[in-house]
């Protein structure tokens, strides 16, 4: 996996990068992901939590903390981009 660096790339970017790798996950077409939905309608998991903070950590090649308690995707994103 090549790593993906953050400050190189736009908000936009980041954005979709961050939802498809919740598609992937949840094994839906990044088309049926809503910002605004809350995670839990979709099945999102904390194993899934994990999971995705793991493909993360590897394409961002850096280690970050594993979100609590996030409710959107919307959400999820503006954690990561902070972290």
């Amino acid at each position: 996996v090549m790593p993906l660096r953050r400050e190189g790339i736009s908000s936009e970017d980041f954005t979709e990068f961050i939802k498809v790798q919740v598609a992937q996950i949840l094994k839906l077409p990044v088309s049926q992901l809503d910002l605004t939905k809350n995670l839990q309608d979709y099945g999102f998991d904390s194993l899934m939590a994990l999971e995705l903070r793991n493909q993360l950590e590897q394409h961002l090649n850096t280690s970050l903390p594993t979100p609590q308690k996030l409710t959107t995707l919307k959400a999820l994103i503006a954690y990561y981009a902070k972290n």
